[in-house]
């Protein structure tokens, strides 16, 4: 892209305004040339927003996407509508069982803060579509015990923990740079007398727990796609957030067969993944007795499973 062109972007914009004040001044210049050079924009400016909360990326974790925030919000308003706490609004778009088109939105399509659609403009404007999903509040809510697994930046978590502010919330990370990140960050959205850091053990699903919901993101793709992703993801995001042994399908195995153990009875996990494993999914819930409700993104991909114990 042009120089020009990225300086009249809406990124360079934002970052001249929020990072510098509106002052040109000599860094700015540096964070144009990176990018220009495909470097997150997200990672530039140092935060990102996600729903309610403000998230810092010093640490450079995976950057939430957009995807993530909107499934979210329908997992925040099933919690809702579950608990009887009323929502005063309904997220862009709608729940539904039907498979959209095979487009793996995660990686390769629209992102909060720098990812690109294919058939788009190299820059979306990630702060207006944010702002365009809307977030249920509760009312009051249980005292409910939540987690937020492979948490990286914490933005789920947080988000969760800010909309549900009599909830517990847990966190488990296994780097320690991103457990720091996660730390800050619930410093920095005033959330640290409702949530909770736990050590990372390599047995997931025995640590900590029942919940009666778990928010899980893991890292779900094949390391057979890894020419196919954005380039700047590929190069600049920590690839421990994006690949999974098993074909991407070995942390969603592990949490599905662990659920008897990480959910109460009649406890959800609210699983992101891409749109093909839905089948799989779908068959390993079958043969475990799980009730399996799929939801689809703001681009009519499958993009989220809401698992429950009977």
């Amino acid at each position: 892209m042009a120089f020009n062109k990225i300086l009249k972007s809406p990124e360079a914009r934002w970052i001249l305004e929020g990072k510098y004040k509106g002052k040109r001044q000599f860094l700015f210049w540096y964070d144009m040339i990176r990018l220009a050079t495909g470097y997150p924009y997200a990672y530039i400016l140092g935060n990102t927003p996600f729903l309610s909360a403000s998230i810092d990326l010093s640490y450079k974790p995976f950057i939430p996407r957009e995807e993530t925030a909107f499934w979210v919000t329908l997992a925040l308003k099933k919690i809702n509508e579950k608990n009887k706490t009323g929502c005063v609004s309904y997220p862009r778009g709608k729940a539904n069982k039907v498979l959209g088109t095979q487009h793996h939105g995660r990686f390769f399509g629209m992102s909060v803060a720098h990812r690109p659609h294919r058939t788009q403009r190299v820059f979306s404007s990630s702060r207006q579509s944010q702002r365009g999903i809307q977030t249920p509040r509760s009312n009051k809510n249980s005292h409910l015990s939540i987690l937020d697994i492979f948490s990286g930046s914490g933005a789920i978590g947080i988000a969760v923990a800010k909309e549900l502010p009599h909830a517990s919330v847990y966190f488990i990370e296994k780097n320690p740079r991103f457990v720091k990140q996660i730390q800050k960050n619930i410093l920095l959205n005033s959330v640290q007398r409702n949530t909770t850091v736990i050590p990372f053990h390599k047995n997931l699903v025995n640590k900590g727990g029942p919940y009666h919901y778990v928010f899980a993101n893991p890292p779900y793709l094949s390391k057979k796609m890894r020419n196919s992703i954005q380039k700047s993801v590929f190069r600049w995001e920590p690839h421990q957030a994006l690949f999974a042994t098993e074909n991407g399908l070995f942390y969603i195995q592990t949490l599905i067969e662990g659920l008897p153990t990480l959910l109460f009875p009649g406890g959800t996990l609210f699983l992101e993944h891409d749109p093909w494993q839905k089948a799989f999914i779908l068959q390993k819930c079958a043969e475990k007795d799980l009730f399996a409700e799929t939801f689809l993104d703001q681009y009519k991909n499958s993009r989220m499973m809401a698992i429950s114990r009977r």
